[in-house]
């Protein structure tokens, strides 16, 4: 296991900062967040339904802790990253998604997506997630391709 202490921090990626074209022709930006950029994440927490919420946190709450809204923000662009959706309306900037990854050693991560509600069925989810960094993040190494077992 590679300490916390032993990864020098890395540059925000702004290399994944990119306008995306979604099937119903509007245009969302996705970007990285910054490092203790909160703000995002209670702007989409405000717009989350109660059903949302919990399917994508476990957590049963009108709004979510400040805790979980700090982990989140935790990025290092190494071994945690989080990514966010937003989309130039008429009435400004709206956060409409967030996507979280994790280390959780040197092979695997934990992804975690949140859409708002208005904005589901669209493709941002989708956007987002196919959103791939370039070279291996998190200090992860890069998959092996494994064939499946023969049957």
């Amino acid at each position: 296991m590679v300490s916390p202490m032993m990864i020098e921090k890395a540059e925000y990626p702004g290399e994944l900062d990119e306008r995306v074209m979604l099937p119903n022709r509007r245009s969302v930006r996705i970007r990285a967040l910054h490092r203790g950029e909160d703000g995002p994440i209670y702007e989409l927490d405000a717009h989350l339904s109660l059903r949302t919420r919990c399917d994508r946190f476990f957590l049963p709450r009108p709004a979510l802790p400040e805790s979980v809204i700090r982990q989140l923000a935790c990025v290092d662009y190494r071994r945690q990253l989080a990514l966010i959706a937003e989309y130039d309306g008429n009435s400004g900037r709206e956060v409409v998604a967030l996507a979280s990854l994790a280390a959780i050693d040197e092979r695997r991560a934990e992804v975690g997506l949140v859409v708002c509600d208005e904005w589901q069925q669209q493709g941002v989810g989708t956007a987002l997630a196919n959103k791939q960094p370039r070279g291996p993040l998190y200090g992860l190494s890069s998959p092996t391709r494994r064939d499946p077992p023969a049957l």
